[in-house]
C-alpha cells in the first residue's frame, strides 16, 4: 500500500508548458499568469525567507509517518496526516498519538493524504487517496465518520464555509489500487478531477459528487482564496496551478486560468494576507505567490548540486519522451531527508510547518505581520 508514497521519491514529474493563450471547447479562456519568476527571494517582496538547517526538524525523535499534510488545532497542538494510522495528534513537546477512530471505520494502511480543519474549529477531515474515502473527525470526542466513498482515490479535500466540499481525484485508480494512480504519476495523462459535494442533504441521505472539473494532470492540493470567490488546483504532473471562479448559484466552476507554472506543484495553502503558498516537490522549496501580481517568491529553499542536477536531467528527459523511473535516488533530496509536499500554520499563525514524506515536519518562527513591499 506505500507503492504510491514511495513513487514520490522515485519520480517528480517535470514537463514545462506552454503560456499561450488558448480556448477550450467549452469556450471558456486559458489565460497565462501575469508574471513568472521564481528567483525572486521572499524577503524582496516582504515575504520571510527561511533557511533548512536540522534545528528546525519537528519532532526531533523523526518518527512521524509520512506527515504529508496537517493542520494547527485552537489549542496549539498539531494534527498530520499519518500513513499507518491515518492521523495522529502532536503535542507541543514532540510527542504524538494515534488521533480519531479512521481504522475503525474503515481506513486501512496507506493513502492519508489530505488534512483540513473546518472553519468552526470542531471538526477535521482526512482523505485517502488509495480508497476514495473522506472522514470527518470531532477534535473534543474523537469520533469518527467515513462521510463519503468515492469511486476513485481522493488527494486533497477542501470544505467551504457555506459546508460544501470539494476534493481533487489525481487519477481514475479504484478504489484500493494503485496502478492508474501510479501510471498517472510517471506519465502525464488526463484522467484528475475536481468534485463538489453539496451540503444540505437530509439525515441518511448519502452524499453525492457533482464533477466540476476533468481532464486534469494529475490534480493535486486544492484551496481557496480569502473570499472563496475562486478555487485553486494544482496540477501536478505538468506543473501549473489552475483557477476557476465558483459560481454558488449554479455550483460550477468556470474562467478556466493558468494562474501560476510552477515545478511538480504540491498542496496549496493560503496566508493571512491572501496569498497562494505552496510545496514545490522537485527543487526543495516552499514558494509564495503575491495575489495582487502572480510573482513567485521563495520563502524556503534547500539547494543541492545533485537536486539541481536532477531537476534539469528530469525535464531533459520529460521532453524527449523517455523515462524518468530511472533517475531517481536519494541524494537528489539533500538536505532534507525526503521531499517537501506542503505547508501549514499553527492556529495563531506564530508558527509555520512544512509538510514531507518522511518522518518529520520542519518548524519555523513566523511573523504574520510582515507588509508587502511596493
Amino acid at each position: 500500500m506505500k507503492k504510491f508514497a514511495g513513487l514520490l521519491f522515485i519520480l517528480g514529474g517535470i514537463c514545462l508548458s506552454c503560456t499561450n493563450t488558448v480556448k477550450t471547447e467549452d469556450g471558456d479562456t486559458e489565460s497565462a499568469p501575469i508574471k513568472i519568476d521564481i528567483s525572486k527571494e521572499g524577503k524582496d517582496a516582504g515575504f520571510p525567507l527561511f533557511e533548512y538547517d536540522s534545528t528546525h526538524v519537528f519532532p526531533t525523535t523523526r518518527d512521524l509517518d509520512v506527515p504529508e499534510d496537517g493542520a494547527g488545532l485552537p489549542d496549539g497542538r498539531l494534527v498530520v496526516a499519518d500513513d499507518t494510522d491515518g492521523l495522529h495528534l502532536i503535542e507541543k513537546d514532540g510527542s504524538h498519538r494515534i488521533f480519531g477512530k479512521m481504522k475503525e471505520k474503515g481506513y486501512k494502511e496507506g493513502g492519508a493524504r489530505g488534512v483540513f480543519l473546518e472553519d468552526n474549529n470542531k471538526f477535521l477531515l482526512v482523505s485517502c487517496v488509495y480508497s476514495g474515502k473522506i472522514f470527518r473527525i470531532n477534535i473534543e470526542t474523537e469520533d469518527t465518520e467515513m462521510i463519503y466513498q468515492h469511486s476513485y482515490g481522493v488527494n486533497n479535500v477542501y470544505r467551504d464555509k457555506k459546508g460544501s466540499i470539494w476534493f481533487s481525484q489525481s487519477s481514475n485508480n479504484p478504489n484500493g489500487t494503485s496502478e492508474a494512480l501510479d501510471d498517472a504519476f510517471a506519465t502525464p495523462i488526463p484522467t484528475g478531477a475536481v468534485y463538489m459535494l453539496k451540503e444540505g442533504r437530509k439525515d441518511n441521505e448519502e452524499m453525492e459528487a457533482k464533477l466540476v472539473a476533468d481532464s486534469l494532470y494529475f490534480a493535486n492540493g486544492i484551496t481557496m482564496d480569502k473570499d472563496e470567490e475562486h478555487l485553486f488546483v494544482a496540477e501536478f504532473r505538468i506543473d501549473r496551478i489552475l483557477r476557476f471562479k465558483i459560481d454558488r448559484e449554479k455550483d460550477t466552476l468556470s474562467e478556466k486560468q493558468h494562474y501560476a507554472f510552477v515545478l511538480s506543484p504540491d498542496n496549496l495553502e493560503t496566508d493571512e494576507n491572501g496569498n497562494l503558498w505552496l510545496a514545490s516537490l522537485i527543487q526543495n522549496k516552499i514558494l509564495a505567490i503575491d495575489k495582487d501580481d502572480q510573482s513567485i517568491h521563495n520563502v524556503f529553499s534547500a539547494p543541492s548540486p545533485d537536486n539541481s542536477k536532477k531537476q534539469l536531467e528530469w525535464v531533459l528527459k520529460t521532453h524527449l519522451g523517455e523515462s524518468i523511473i530511472d533517475i531517481g535516488e536519494p541524494e537528489m533530496w539533500k538536505p532534507l531527508n525526503n521531499p517537501l509536499t506542503g505547508v501549514f500554520w499553527s492556529h495563531d499563525r506564530s508558527t509555520v510547518y512544512f509538510t514531507g514524506l518522511g518522518n518529520a515536519l520542519l518548524r519555523y518562527d513566523y511573523d504574520s505581520e510582515i507588509e508587502i513591499l511596493d
